[in-house]
Order: structure tokens, then sequence, then C-alpha cells
């Protein structure tokens, strides 16, 4: 009775069983008994989106009581990226759905149409399990082995080191709060530019996320 993030596990339960009112009820619960814990924190504004009746204030302000609760950049090491104008920029794409999964398709497109002369392309999966679609999406990555760079075991300040040691100019989260999202890397600052996009219906309430696409 006193684990809290077993709140967490039981609301994703009754969520699935499209009970999200019982949901949101369990992860309060939790947050009572810990109000620390940072599963049920990013767990809460997740379930929102799935009520019939929050308002768009109050979905933006349990989003962005979760990004105040996340490390931020201070104390990180400021990023230093070349201004030159005419250079091609390093573009990097992070999500745990490089795989057979409906982000899959529209991330393939958008990979597959991003003029190569003006960037190049750095795909930071997240999954571990690799398939079919993984090729593929490796295929429009390019022919280089470091533009598929799995970091999915690596735990948020190695991640956060990883994509800055790529020198990415613009990073592209895909995940937004869904399952497998890193958004405590992200609320360090991985890449001087920042964008969510594609697996997410609402803000991520993070601030250093500096585009909704």
């Amino acid at each position: 009775p006193a684990a809290a993030a077993m709140r967490g596990n039981l609301a994703m339960c009754l969520l699935d069983m499209a009970r999200p009112e019982e949901a949101m009820e369990t992860l309060r619960e939790g947050l009572f008994i810990d109000p620390a814990e940072p599963s049920l924190r990013a767990s809460l504004p997740f379930v929102m989106n799935y009520l019939p009746d929050p308002s768009p204030q109050e979905l933006l302000a349990a989003h962005r009581r979760l990004g105040e609760s996340l490390p931020d950049e201070s104390g990180m090491p400021e990023l230093k990226h070349s201004r030159e104008p005419e250079r091609r920029l390093r573009v990097g794409f992070l999500s745990p759905d490089f795989r057979e999964h409906s982000v899959a398709y529209f991330a393939q497109s958008l990979l597959g149409r991003l003029d190569r002369a003006s960037f190049d392309l750095v795909a930071f999966p997240l999954n571990r399990a690799e398939d079919a679609m993984s090729a593929r999406l490796k295929a429009l990555c390019g022919d280089s082995p470091a533009a598929w760079r799995p970091v999915g075991p690596l735990g948020e300040e190695a991640l956060v080191r990883e994509i800055r040691a790529q020198r990415i100019d613009i990073l592209v989260d895909l995940a937004g709060l869904t399952s497998g999202h890193r958004a405590p890397a992200l609320a360090r600052r991985a890449a001087p530019v920042q964008v969510t996009a594609i697996g997410y219906p609402s803000t991520t309430g993070v601030p250093a996320i500096d585009y909704r696409l």
C-alpha cells in the first residue's frame, strides 16, 4: 500500500482498459504518498490527454509542472556551435519508435525528404530491438555508420553527452511523453535547438524544448 510507484503501473493498466478517470485518481493517490516519484509526475499529464473534459489551460499547467520538476540546463557547459551561415546543419532524430510503429511511418517520410545538400542526418534510436522498419529508416539516414547511433541503454546524462558529442544543431524528439521518452535528457539541453514532433498531442512542458512541430 505504501509503494507509490506501483500506482503508476496500475494507472497505466486502467488507461489501457479505457478508464482514464480511475487512472488519474490512482496517480493522485500515488503522488499523495510520494510527491517526488518521477514516474507518477510524468504519467499524470500524459493521462490527462485521455480525459474528456480538461481545458487547454489545465493541460498546459499540468505539463508545465512536469517540466519545472526536471533538472534543467543550468550547470551544463554552454553549447558553442559554428554560426557559419553556409555550412550544412546536423539534424538529429531521437525516438524509441524507430521500429514497426505508427510514428515510424511519419518519420520515414520526414527522413526521406530532407535536403541532403543542406542537412546531415543522425538518428538516435532508443528502441533496443530492431526490425525491417528499422533497416529502412537506417538506410534513409545515409551510408555512414555514424548516422545511426543506438542510445537506448544510456542514462540521461550519458545520452546528453552523446548527442552533444555528435555536434547536433537541431534535435527532433519524436516521443513527447509517450512510452520510452527521454524528456529529462532534453531538459538538460542536448542541442542548441530542440523540437518535439509527431508522437505526442500536447506540449511536453519542458522549457528547453523550443518548438512543437
